[in-house]
């Protein structure tokens, strides 16, 4: 004949401390008893399962039924009572820091060049920083596993957090920080109350290679199947690729600028026609299917027999590059 001795139900907290079976911080309640003098000790998720146990095992004691190898009682009139199954947990998956120190970086990490492992590595581990639970999230209540501050898992990643990431790399430039730092060091040392420090922000396209950075991870995540949904989704409008300016607004002047130049050359008078004159002489002598016709035949002659270049008239000058002032006497 078996021998049981039953006690009572107890509650585990999060820290793993033995409460009273009633205490509102319970998490998972636990039985405890002996067959044959050989302690044993079962735990469940929910009071429900641990009562109905306790319960067969009192209907053992009284009933002197026989236990299994496991020490659990086996009811002589039926199959034993065992209570249902506790549902499984649920899988959640790495979190988002675990998977990119753990996953990610070591396989794609030394593919890189070392000049995109040091970019690549610097925007992972601000993604890291940022990608967190915060203060009032829904998913962090009644779950010890998601705590404000910690990593978010990625089977809860939205789109959302990517897009509060990306926005807050907005803010973020280390280089400033460190110079506003010093600059509030010094000016603590020489007792000055009044101090000017540049605000910290980042650069499109700095914000651009986060953005890149933190795509990849995702994309990576997704095709193991980590994600529950798109989480990239709408994210890149707020990370757009930064554009240089146009070459022609460089290099080209505007037409006002043009007509400007022309204006102040204009006011040069005859020494600007002049040289104007001589310069598109030089020129028509380097092409010459395109240069000017030969000056008139009444221009002076000197002893050699050599033509003189005469410059020509006013009024060949065009009308916007016409000077307007007499010439010097």
């Amino acid at each position: 004949m078996t021998t049981w001795g039953v006690y009572g139900i107890y509650g585990r907290t999060a820290t793993h401390a033995t409460v009273a079976e009633n205490d509102k911080d319970a998490r998972r309640w636990f039985v405890r008893w002996r067959v044959d003098g050989v302690p044993k000790k079962r735990t469940f998720p929910t009071k429900g399962y641990a009562r109905t146990f306790h319960d067969q095992l009192m209907r053992a004691k009284l009933m002197g039924w026989e236990a299994d190898e496991q020490g659990w009682p086996i009811d002589p009139t039926g199959p034993a009572m065992q209570p249902a199954a506790p549902p499984p947990v649920p899988r959640v998956g790495p979190t988002f820091a675990d998977y990119c120190t753990q996953v990610w970086w070591p396989i794609v990490g030394p593919t890189f060049g070392d000049k995109n492992m040091l970019g690549h590595r610097n925007n992972m581990r601000t993604a890291i920083d940022l990608l967190v639970y915060r203060d009032g999230d829904s998913r962090t209540h009644g779950d010890q596993r998601r705590r404000v501050g910690g990593s978010i898992y990625l089977s809860d990643l939205v789109a959302d957090d990517l897009r509060m990431a990306v926005v807050a790399r907005r803010s973020i430039n280390r280089r400033t920080a460190t110079v506003n730092t010093r600059r509030l060091a010094a000016a603590l040392e020489n007792g000055d109350t009044e101090i000017d420090l540049p605000p910290e922000v980042a650069s499109p396209a700095t914000v651009q290679s986060f953005y890149v950075t933190l795509s990849m991870i995702i994309k990576a995540a997704a095709r193991s199947g980590h994600l529950t949904g798109d989480p990239l989704d709408g994210v890149a409008n707020l990370a757009p690729a930064a554009r240089s300016p146009r070459i022609t607004d460089r290099m080209v002047p505007s037409i006002g600028v043009v007509f400007d130049l022309a204006d102040a050359i204009a006011t040069l008078g005859p020494c600007a026609t002049a040289a104007r004159w001589a310069s598109s002489t030089a020129a028509s002598s380097l092409s010459p299917a395109h240069s000017p016709p030969a000056p008139a035949s009444s221009s002076p002659t000197d002893p050699s027999g050599s033509t003189s270049a005469t410059p020509p008239s006013s009024s060949s000058v065009p009308p916007r590059l016409r000077s307007t002032t007499a010439p010097p006497a």
